[in-house]
């Protein structure tokens, strides 16, 4: 018998091949997609209160309530900005931005607590000389004069807010010259600041009759011809003295109209009030945390 050859074959085992290293995951420090929900609203925010400030309808309180609740919105979706870990991180990495936004929102909330509070004092004033009015009282003519020194208090209460607007704008603008990196987060937190400063500084100037400045703070072109509110207007003293001698009820639907008006600033006033100050935790809670 022949046998043939076997030759055995030893099959040695592959050797492993070494397992991939585990990358390690870093959180990205930029910002988020420009296309981000937050931020697209943000920025539609943003434009649309441009555009507000171009508005046909400027000299009505409408126009001003608005207004204030855009801003108010604007805000709040910039402390949903401020909220994304992204945005943490970048504004952890440039704390003096943070540290100038803290001062602008504290100066913008006091502004607003100053008008909310010329704008209650008056509201007040005008109830008590109504019911004068509608009592016939003697001393309804004293209580227009107080009436009429309230608006003059009230205007030199507001008038020197625009000045605080005037110097966060040009604070704005240098911070944000300064800075090439992180373009995008400079820029958005430069146009808040511009808007929130246009958006006060036109409904200040509505209210005091002193409209012509609040679009040079954000370099756009100025309007020929500004108008007061109406509601102010028609409810002058001078021109409620002349109606109580012939019209008392046109003269005190006047009042109506006007303290309804003053009300609605106040209570959009407030909102915003509270949206600058929630604002302003979130942003301390970035240099704190």
């Amino acid at each position: 018998m022949v046998v043939s050859s076997f030759r055995r074959s030893i099959s040695l085992p592959k050797p492993t091949p070494p397992a991939p290293e585990k990358s390690l995951h870093v959180r990205s420090t930029s910002l988020p997609n420009r296309f981000h929900p937050v931020i697209a609203q943000l920025k539609d925010q943003i434009d649309g209160l441009k555009s507000w400030l171009f508005a046909p309808e400027r000299s009505t309180s409408d126009w001003v309530c608005n207004g204030l609740n855009r801003l108010k919105l604007m805000h709040q979706s910039l402390d949903d900005f401020i909220q994304l870990p992204q945005s943490r991180d970048s504004l952890r990495r440039r704390t003096h931005w943070v540290e100038n936004l803290l001062e602008h929102f504290l100066r913008f909330a006091d502004a607003f607590g100053i008008f909310r509070s010329a704008l209650v004092a008056l509201r007040e004033e005008m109830q008590v000389t109504q019911v004068a009015i509608r009592s016939r009282r003697r001393e309804s003519e004293s209580r227009l004069d107080a009436y009429v020194m309230c608006r003059r208090r009230l205007k030199k209460e507001v008038l020197p807010l625009l000045a605080v607007l005037r110097e966060i704008a040009k604070k704005a603008t240098v911070a944000a010259a300064e800075e090439e990196e992180e373009k995008e987060l400079a820029g958005i937190l430069r146009e808040v600041n511009l808007v929130t400063v246009g958006v006060s500084a036109a409904v200040f100037g509505a209210v005091v009759g002193s409209q012509g400045s609040s679009r040079s703070f954000m370099g756009l072109r100025r309007r020929k011809r500004e108008e007061r509110l109406k509601e102010f207007e028609e409810a002058s003293g001078e021109e409620v003295r002349r109606l109580m001698k012939r019209e008392e009820k046109t003269a005190l639907r006047r009042f109506e109209a006007l303290e309804n008006c003053v009300a609605g600033f106040e209570r959009e006033s407030e909102s915003l009030f509270r949206s600058l100050i929630g604002t302003r935790v979130s942003l301390l809670n970035v240099l704190t945390q």
